[in-house]
């Protein structure tokens, strides 16, 4: 009989079962200590923002899922931040451990004055279509712009005329600004002979004068006069971005008879402005049409005579001896433009949660902000559906409503009492992103920077991860209730199956 080699297989599988329970102990022990103690795991994310495995089902408690959450670090890192809608309106900063939400207000005042001292940038030009120049000279000094004009009748030339252009430049983009007020201030000065034809003159012409004989006026009811025009325009001078701002046109100038001597033929007077809301209009509309920039615009200096005819023919003579425009001062104060729908984010992407099997049980978030000025009285209340909110991975959440910028105080406080809980926003399988953004609802203009600022993030997530590797076979031993119960991993039951094979 062959007994002893059966005998040794026997033997050999009962050496290499006994090892194997051995083991299973410890895997037993191991395993009931892991279970025993995973209510007090608690971990951190790693800076290469991964979450530890785990080989049985593990509870990760209020994780603090943000660095520098504080702002306390030299550097802002890893925050960092965006902007959607015109970037010109807000700024990001972070500074005495905070990060800041500029909103850009601004408010200038352009003056456009001395503007005769290079009389080279002035250029005289025909804006009428047609020439028919002053006769007796025109040109631009230090002094202002000039001309002077003789007219006797019969000759064609009773309405002269004569234009200067200035270039005005603002230097930057003006199609972020509104101009919120303006003002023009234009002198002009003229000397004329008492032989120009007013209200109140009963001769045409006098026996000193040209005509060596005194003629009854029998002038038509216009009169003489002179007519001193200020305008705004596009680079082009285009007809339809052309604006009168200011005018003037002499009525009593040259009046001569019933005054005492030398009568009223010297004038010095400031140009008649337009309405205030006129002026706004006009310029905001001539830089419109600037499409190159939006900066720059014309400036007009406009003169020009009429001479009316007498009903007694060849006896009028009108002498316009010297007519100018010798200063001009245009001021305008211009505020930001602040856009609809701009916002500003401070975000960090923090880990990711990619186990086969987890569920978040919780997220909490909370922070602090402040803003150094009023917003309601800053933006004149026109901005009160601007916000401060978060969003994580670009969702907002619908359980809270936003924070009204307008509800903001001057010194640090909680966002909400307690916390937000933000658990069904947590994605897994993908970083987790934090965003923090002031998002302006309204258009409004805003004449100072208005600082918005945040501190002190706080955002935790809990969640267990369930083990999903480890198959647990409960083999009870001979006696019933007294027998002993083992965990044994599959792998360890492969095995004994292949051993009771070979047996």
């Amino acid at each position: 009989m062959k007994i002893k080699p059966h005998l040794n297989r026997i033997l050999l599988c009962f050496f290499i079962l006994s090892i194997l329970l051995s083991l299973n102990i410890l895997l037993y022990e191991r395993s009931n200590f892991d279970y025993s103690n995973s209510s007090q795991i608690k971990s951190t994310v790693n800076e290469e923002k991964k979450i530890p495995q785990a080989s049985a089902d593990i509870s990760f408690n209020n994780i603090p899922w943000l660095e520098n959450a504080d702002f306390s670090s030299q550097t802002i890192d890893p925050w960092f931040n965006t902007t959607q809608g015109d970037s010109g309106d807000v700024e990001a900063s972070f500074s005495s451990e905070q990060a800041d939400y500029l909103v850009l207000g601004e408010e200038e005042i352009k003056t456009v004055s001395n503007v005769f001292q290079t009389p080279s940038d002035w250029v005289e030009f025909n804006k009428t279509g047609f020439e028919n120049n002053p006769n007796n000279g025109y040109n631009v000094g230090t002094y202002g712009v000039y001309c002077s004009h003789h007219w006797s009748d019969p000759t064609a030339n009773q309405i002269p005329h004569i234009y200067w252009r200035y270039n005005v430049s603002m230097g930057f983009d003006m199609s972020d600004y509104e101009i919120i007020s303006a003002s023009i201030e234009a002198t002009m000065n003229a000397s004329v002979d008492k032989n120009v034809d007013v209200p109140g003159d009963t001769l045409a012409t006098y026996s000193d004068g040209p005509a060596g004989v005194n003629r009854g006026l029998n002038q038509r009811t216009s009169y003489d006069y002179i007519h001193f025009t200020v305008e705004v325009s596009d680079m082009d001078v285009s007809e339809d971005n052309t604006f009168l701002i200011a005018e003037n046109r002499t009525r009593f100038l040259g009046r001569y008879d019933g005054l005492p001597p030398p009568g009223y033929l010297d004038l010095e007077k400031i140009i008649e402005p337009k309405n205030e809301t006129d002026i706004r209009f006009f310029l905001n509309r001539v830089l419109e049409a600037d499409t190159v920039g939006h900066d720059n615009f014309t400036l007009i200096l406009g003169i020009s005579t009429f001479s009316a005819d007498n009903t007694d023919p060849n006896y009028d003579f009108d002498y316009f001896n010297d007519v100018r425009i010798k200063s001009v001062n245009l001021t305008f104060t211009y505020r930001k433009i602040i856009d609809k729908f701009t916002s500003l984010s401070w975000s960090q992407q923090g880990g990711m949660i990619n186990y086969t099997s987890v569920q978040v049980t919780d997220a909490k978030l909370n922070f602090e902000h402040k803003i150094d000025k009023n917003w309601t009285e800053a933006t004149s209340f026109l901005a009160e559906n601007s916000e401060l909110r978060f969003l994580i991975n670009g969702f907002p959440s619908n359980n809270y409503p936003t924070i009204k910028l307008s509800t903001l105080k001057d010194t640090f406080q909680e966002a909400i009492t307690g916390d937000y809980d933000v658990t069904n926003l947590i994605p897994l399988n993908e970083s987790i992103t934090l965003s923090i953004q002031v998002h302006l609802a309204d258009d409004f203009i805003l004449d100072q920077p208005i600082n918005i600022s945040i501190d002190n993030v706080k955002f935790t997530i809990s969640y267990i991860v369930f083990n999903q590797t480890v198959s647990v076979i409960v083999i009870s031993g001979g006696g019933g209730s007294s027998g002993k119960t083992n965990v044994i991993e599959e792998p360890l039951i492969n095995l004994i199956l292949a051993i009771a094979a070979i047996a």
